[in-house]
Protein backbone atom coordinates (compact mmCIF):
# COMPACT_ATOMS: atom_id res chain seq x y z
CA UNK A 1 0.00 0.00 0.00
CA UNK A 2 2.46 2.48 0.66
CA UNK A 3 4.38 1.63 -2.67
CA UNK A 4 1.18 2.37 -3.92
CA UNK A 5 0.81 5.96 -2.52
CA UNK A 6 4.62 7.10 -2.40
CA UNK A 7 5.14 6.18 -6.36
CA UNK A 8 1.50 7.93 -7.01
CA UNK A 9 -0.25 5.19 -8.92
CA UNK A 10 -3.55 5.26 -9.90
CA UNK A 11 -5.18 3.99 -6.93
CA UNK A 12 -9.04 4.43 -8.27
CA UNK A 13 -8.14 1.30 -10.65
CA UNK A 14 -11.12 -1.58 -9.79
CA UNK A 15 -10.13 -5.54 -10.45
CA UNK A 16 -11.73 -8.23 -12.10
CA UNK A 17 -14.51 -8.05 -9.17
CA UNK A 18 -15.29 -4.28 -9.28
CA UNK A 19 -13.27 -3.60 -6.01
CA UNK A 20 -10.63 -0.64 -5.82
CA UNK A 21 -8.00 -0.71 -3.55
CA UNK A 22 -9.71 0.85 -1.07
CA UNK A 23 -12.45 -1.02 -1.19
CA UNK A 24 -10.59 -4.19 -0.56
CA UNK A 25 -8.60 -2.46 2.24
CA UNK A 26 -12.29 -2.04 3.88
CA UNK A 27 -13.62 -5.39 3.33
CA UNK A 28 -10.34 -6.57 5.10
CA UNK A 29 -11.08 -4.57 8.22
CA UNK A 30 -7.20 -3.54 7.33
CA UNK A 31 -7.58 0.87 9.23
CA UNK A 32 -4.00 0.79 8.40
CA UNK A 33 -3.80 0.55 4.91
CA UNK A 34 -7.14 2.28 4.76
CA UNK A 35 -5.20 4.99 6.08
CA UNK A 36 -2.28 5.26 3.85
CA UNK A 37 -5.08 4.86 0.64
CA UNK A 38 -6.35 8.04 1.85
CA UNK A 39 -3.29 9.94 1.81
CA UNK A 40 -3.09 9.78 -1.42
CA UNK A 41 -3.90 13.11 -3.08
CA UNK A 42 -6.41 11.00 -5.68
CA UNK A 43 -8.01 8.43 -3.87
CA UNK A 44 -11.71 8.28 -4.88
CA UNK A 45 -13.44 7.57 -1.24
CA UNK A 46 -17.07 7.54 -3.38
CA UNK A 47 -16.05 5.19 -6.63
CA UNK A 48 -19.17 2.76 -6.53
CA UNK A 49 -18.68 -1.35 -6.37
CA UNK A 50 -18.51 -3.21 -10.03
CA UNK A 51 -20.70 -6.20 -10.63
CA UNK A 52 -20.80 -9.03 -7.99
CA UNK A 53 -22.11 -9.25 -4.63
CA UNK A 54 -20.92 -6.29 -3.51
CA UNK A 55 -22.64 -4.35 -6.33
CA UNK A 56 -22.68 -0.22 -6.57
CA UNK A 57 -21.34 -0.18 -2.61
CA UNK A 58 -19.06 2.72 -1.88
CA UNK A 59 -16.13 2.03 0.63
CA UNK A 60 -18.49 3.44 3.77
CA UNK A 61 -21.51 1.72 2.53
CA UNK A 62 -19.01 -1.69 2.88
CA UNK A 63 -17.61 -0.33 6.28
CA UNK A 64 -21.08 -0.33 7.89
CA UNK A 65 -22.26 -3.58 6.07
CA UNK A 66 -19.49 -5.32 7.15
CA UNK A 67 -19.03 -3.58 10.77
CA UNK A 68 -22.58 -5.20 10.92
CA UNK A 69 -20.79 -9.06 10.81
CA UNK A 70 -18.23 -8.19 13.04
CA UNK A 71 -15.33 -6.09 14.47
CA UNK A 72 -17.83 -2.83 14.90
CA UNK A 73 -15.36 -1.10 16.45
CA UNK A 74 -12.54 -1.47 13.44
CA UNK A 75 -15.27 -0.76 11.12
CA UNK A 76 -16.28 2.38 12.84
CA UNK A 77 -12.96 3.69 12.96
CA UNK A 78 -12.64 3.03 9.24
CA UNK A 79 -16.24 4.66 8.39
CA UNK A 80 -15.07 7.76 10.59
CA UNK A 81 -11.64 8.01 8.62
CA UNK A 82 -13.53 7.84 5.24
CA UNK A 83 -16.35 10.03 6.26
CA UNK A 84 -13.62 12.73 7.29
CA UNK A 85 -12.31 12.54 3.40
CA UNK A 86 -15.77 13.52 2.31
CA UNK A 87 -17.50 9.63 1.31
CA UNK A 88 -20.88 9.09 0.87
CA UNK A 89 -23.16 6.29 0.86
CA UNK A 90 -24.32 4.79 -2.45
CA UNK A 91 -27.57 6.82 -2.21
CA UNK A 92 -25.81 9.60 -1.73
CA UNK A 93 -23.72 9.18 -4.73
CA UNK A 94 -26.12 8.31 -6.62
CA UNK A 95 -28.64 11.35 -5.91
CA UNK A 96 -25.95 14.24 -6.34
CA UNK A 97 -25.12 12.23 -10.24
CA UNK A 98 -28.47 12.84 -10.83
CA UNK A 99 -28.77 16.12 -9.94
CA UNK A 100 -25.18 16.94 -11.98
CA UNK A 101 -27.02 15.23 -14.61
CA UNK A 102 -29.77 17.96 -14.31
CA UNK A 103 -27.30 20.44 -13.60
CA UNK A 104 -26.59 20.36 -10.24
CA UNK A 105 -23.86 19.91 -8.44
CA UNK A 106 -21.36 17.06 -8.88
CA UNK A 107 -20.43 14.30 -6.96
CA UNK A 108 -17.10 15.79 -6.54
CA UNK A 109 -16.51 19.33 -5.15
CA UNK A 110 -12.98 19.88 -6.64
CA UNK A 111 -14.74 20.37 -10.23
CA UNK A 112 -14.90 23.43 -11.73
CA UNK A 113 -18.04 25.10 -12.54
CA UNK A 114 -17.06 25.09 -15.58
CA UNK A 115 -16.77 21.20 -16.04
CA UNK A 116 -20.32 20.88 -14.35
CA UNK A 117 -21.70 22.91 -16.69
CA UNK A 118 -20.37 21.17 -19.77
CA UNK A 119 -21.30 17.91 -18.47
CA UNK A 120 -24.79 18.93 -17.92
CA UNK A 121 -24.72 20.52 -21.49
CA UNK A 122 -23.25 16.80 -22.77
CA UNK A 123 -26.35 14.98 -20.72
CA UNK A 124 -28.44 17.76 -22.14
CA UNK A 125 -27.56 17.32 -26.29
CA UNK A 126 -27.59 13.45 -25.23
CA UNK A 127 -31.27 13.15 -24.18
CA UNK A 128 -32.19 15.53 -27.05
CA UNK A 129 -30.42 13.18 -29.67
CA UNK A 130 -31.94 10.44 -27.91
CA UNK A 131 -35.47 11.84 -28.27
CA UNK A 132 -35.12 12.78 -31.88
CA UNK A 133 -34.09 9.31 -32.71
CA UNK A 134 -37.27 7.85 -30.84
CA UNK A 135 -39.18 10.13 -32.51
CA UNK A 136 -38.05 9.02 -36.03
CA UNK A 137 -37.49 5.53 -35.29
CA UNK A 138 -40.16 4.93 -33.17
CA UNK A 139 -42.86 3.50 -35.41
CA UNK A 140 -40.24 0.81 -36.32
CA UNK A 141 -39.42 0.44 -32.70
CA UNK A 142 -42.78 -0.57 -31.30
Amino acid sequence: MTLLVAHRLHVNVVDAEGLTALHRAVTSADAEAVRILLTHPQVDVNVLTGPGPLRLLTALDLAWHEGSEGQPATYHRIAAMLKARGALSAAEVKARQLQAANGGPTVHDRESASTQSTAGAAVSSLMRTTAQLLTSFGSLIF
